[in-house]
């Protein structure tokens, strides 16, 4: 393990507030992000002293405000880990392929990621939708796409956690 000290986004959030304690009981040092993405005069000194970001933050319900935080919020975020020498980050995007503003957007706040490989270590996990926690079921929304024949790809959020785990772990 060469990265003890981790900053993750989205740490209130449903990926994040369960990644926060697995890392901690993997032996992490978890440095919570709790300021919203849009906001990103504090990014850099959230940055300093930590080894690598997990970027689990994301604007998922109001869709004025996921540009503004899945794609500017992610570059702001990525400019300030260079800036204070971030070795590694690892960006949580999506595997839908749904022709949403969210997924459009993450798939934008990807390219912005990518645009720092090179400074530090960068890594894509696609994560497909997830149920289980306190999220109540989508069942409607899945019922529609299997009576459209759409594919659905699912997975459990404990089952999404182990695969980010498994992620930093390889490095």
């Amino acid at each position: 393990m060469d990265f003890k000290r981790v900053l993750v986004t989205g740490a209130t959030g449903y990926v994040g507030q369960a990644l926060g304690r697995a890392l901690s009981e993997a032996g992490y040092t978890v440095c919570p992000f709790y300021s919203r993405l849009d906001q990103h005069g504090c990014m850099y000194q959230e940055c300093n002293d930590v080894e690598m970001v997990i970027h689990c933050g994301a604007e998922l319900k109001k869709r004025e405000k996921m540009y503004e935080t899945n794609v500017l919020g992610t570059k702001y975020l990525a400019q300030a880990a260079v800036k204070a020498g971030v070795k590694r980050f690892l960006y949580i995007g999506t595997a839908s392929t749904r022709d949403t503003e969210y997924v459009r957007t993450k798939r934008q706040g990807e390219q912005e990621v990518e645009r720092y490989r090179g400074p530090m270590q960068v890594q894509i996990l696609r994560l497909p939708t997830l149920y289980g926690g306190h999220r109540g079921p989508h069942w409607l929304q899945w019922l529609k796409l299997v009576l459209q024949r759409r594919p659905i790809n699912l997975q459990s959020r404990d089952e999404a956690v182990r695969e980010v785990l498994r992620a930093v772990e390889a490095g």
